[in-house]
Order: C-alpha cells, then structure tokens, then sequence
C-alpha cells in the first residue's frame, strides 16, 4: 500500500539548482526543486539509512514507487505557488510601469498579470476555439508574455555566486589555475510538494536531505517535513466534479505524458484501473483518452542512477502546468469518479 502526503521542504544551507552548465561553472537558479532531484534526495537517505537495500533500488529504477511532485516556491506570506497553464500571460509593458510606480513609492496599482484560465478551461469543455488574445485587456499594450510553465505568483529567491577552486578526484587535491562558479539560493527558502510514499519506508515526521550539486562541500542541506497525508476518498469526490459528460480538463503540477528519448506524441491511452490498483482502490475497467494537451514540451533531466553511479538519460514530456483533456471510458459513473 502506498499513501499520498503533503511535504514543506525548507533549504538549511546554500543550494545549487542549477538552469544550466557551462564550462566555469553552474548557471542560473530553478524557481522549484525538479521531481527527480526531490526523489532522489529521499532514495538516497532510505539506503544511506538501511531502510531500503539494493534490491528495493533496483525496483524503483525499473518501476517506481516512491514518486514526488516539483517542489514550487513559497512566499513569505505562506502563499503557495504553482506552475503557469498556457492561459497565463504577463503584459511586459505594464510590469514595467508597476516596477516603476514602487520605484517612486507611488501607491498606484499596475496589474500585469493576465490570468485566464478559468474562461479558456470553460471553452475547452464546450469544444470552442481558443482565441488567444494578442493585448493586456488594461492599456493594450502588444507586449505579452507566456509564463507557462514558471511558478505563479512569482516568489523572490535570495541568491548569489560562490566561486571555488576545481578538485582533483582521483588525488583529492585542488587544480591549479581551475576555479569555477556557482548561482546559489541562500537559506531559509521553503517550497511545498506532494509525494506518494510505500507504507514500508517508513518516511514521517521531520528529516534531512542533501539536495541538488555540491553536496560534498556543504551545499543543499535542506529538511523535510511531512504535514499532512491527503485523503485520496475525499480527493476522488473533490475531482468528481470536474467531470462534464465523459470529459475532464485537468492541469498537470508535475511533467507529465513522457514522449521518449525524441519529441514523440504523447500517449493516447492510461488504464486507470492498474493506477487505482496501486493507490488501494478496486475499480473495473477504466480508461483516460487523452484527446488534446495545451502546454510546451520540455526536456526533462532523468536525474542520478544511485546503483551504477551515473546519471539517466533525459527525457522529453509536456511541461508542468500542461492542460490535458481527456475522455473517460468506464462501466459506471461511479468507477470514473474513482
């Protein structure tokens, strides 16, 4: 049996998640902590800790069990984020006259956001053609942006860049004249995600994890704390009622519809029955038939092979914050709800 949880993972020490690799160094800073770096993070203290052994690892290589979603950013408020859908704009124009207004402490109000998901959702449903719209609907400016997939609202990250010395691995010693440098996030930034968990792991209350590059020289120490485990029966009647028809519109948090080591299409068909199997439900025969999916796709990192000590290979998928539509095929009413 596996159960589903809610996670707050808070960084306790400088963390590299890099956007990139270049030759002097890591580049840039994720604004959420990728899947399979969290997973891997939680693996690798299971087997440090002898909770799990080889053979375990060997089974989450081939068919996972322990899955875990991004982690997204959250702000000083407690607001939590989440990844952008295609129907998220931001009106570059206006942001810089609100940028501008705080600037000059004007107390003036400048909305840049351009938020509609909930009218293109709706058309989705209704099979109405989706019109873009080409000007922020304030001052018509025609300078949008696609957000899509970045984490929304937008959370303010401290960070900055250490440089250090490149080490000899085979004699342990620094390289001369070799010196690199790191985008660091500093302490204390917190993000939120969701992680489905085998009961035997016996994962609980608060533990700590090393995160992300460099974690030989005291980089990426962050905790994480189980909050709450989610109600999958309350969960089920929650979605239930999104369900028009024999038609959903959902909104993938994670990377989703792996396409291959090559952009390919997507996977027309998922037996909901084998997924249901896994999470405790008996369900007869159902199926989801993905008929349209609105959101780019990215390439993702296959993250770290703790047992051959080498990394996965990447992978193409839709990013997160992808729309998927779907036809439910099921016996009843019931088992779709399910």
């Amino acid at each position: 049996m596996v159960r589903v949880v809610e996670v707050k993972v808070t960084l306790r020490s400088p963390t590299i998640l890099p956007v990139r690799r270049s030759a002097a160094g890591y580049v840039g800073t994720l604004g959420y902590i990728p899947p399979t770096t969290l997973r891997g993070a939680i693996l690798t203290l299971l087997y440090l800790q002898g909770k799990i052994g080889e053979e375990k690892l060997r089974e989450e290589d081939i068919k996972p069990r322990l899955i875990a979603s991004p982690a997204y950013p959250i702000d000083a408020e407690g607001r939590r984020s989440r990844p952008a859908t295609p129907f998220v704009w931001e009106c570059k124009a206006c942001r810089m006259e609100s940028e501008r207004c705080k600037n000059e402490n004007k107390e003036k109000e400048v909305k840049y956001i351009i938020n509609q998901e909930e009218e293109f959702v709706k058309k989705i449903y209704e099979n109405a053609p989706l019109n873009i719209p080409s000007e922020c609907p304030e001052k018509k400016h025609r300078a949008l942006k696609a957000l899509h997939p970045k984490p929304i609202p937008e959370v303010k990250k401290v960070t900055t860049r250490h440089i250090s010395v490149a080490i000899d691995k085979s004699r342990g010693v620094a390289v001369k004249g070799m010196l690199y440098s790191y985008d660091v996030i500093l302490p204390p930034q917190t993000y939120w995600a969701t992680l489905t968990l085998p009961d035997e792991y016996g994962v609980d209350g608060r533990f700590e994890v090393r995160v992300g590059r460099g974690s030989s020289r005291g980089f990426g120490l962050a905790e994480i704390e189980v909050q709450r485990e989610i109600s999958l029966e309350e969960k089920a009647e929650e979605y239930s009622n999104y369900i028009k028809g024999d038609t959903v519109v959902m909104v993938a948090i994670s990377p989703t519809l792996q396409g291959g080591i090559d952009p390919q299409p997507y996977p027309k068909t998922l037996d909901l029955a084998n997924i249901a199997a896994q999470l405790g439900f008996n369900i007869a025969d159902c199926t989801l038939n993905i008929e349209k999916v609105y959101g780019k796709t990215v390439r993702v990192r296959g993250g770290w092979n703790i047992l051959k000590d080498a990394p996965r290979p990447d992978y193409y998928a839709k990013a997160q914050g992808s729309v998927v539509s779907a036809r439910i095929d099921a016996k009843s009413i019931k088992d779709a709800n399910g």
